[in-house]
């Protein structure tokens, strides 16, 4: 878990290096606009991720 919790730091100086280097794509753009670009991506995640994933887990249950 240790090696997943170093990893995850790492990226996230990564990122957080790269921020403030440049300004990002969508700072420009007012928030309902950021939230409309934003919503398809996680409902796209969540039906081809996270769903199959807890159908699979859980198909068991599910069956019953």
């Amino acid at each position: 878990m240790s090696q997943w919790r170093g990893l995850l730091r790492l990226l996230g100086e990564n990122a957080g290096r790269e921020r403030r280097s440049k300004e990002r794509e969508v700072d420009h753009l007012p928030s309902p606009l950021r939230l409309a670009c934003t919503v398809p991506v996680a409902v796209a995640a969540m039906v081809w991720v996270i769903m199959p994933l807890l159908s699979r887990w859980f198909a068991g249950w599910l069956s019953r």
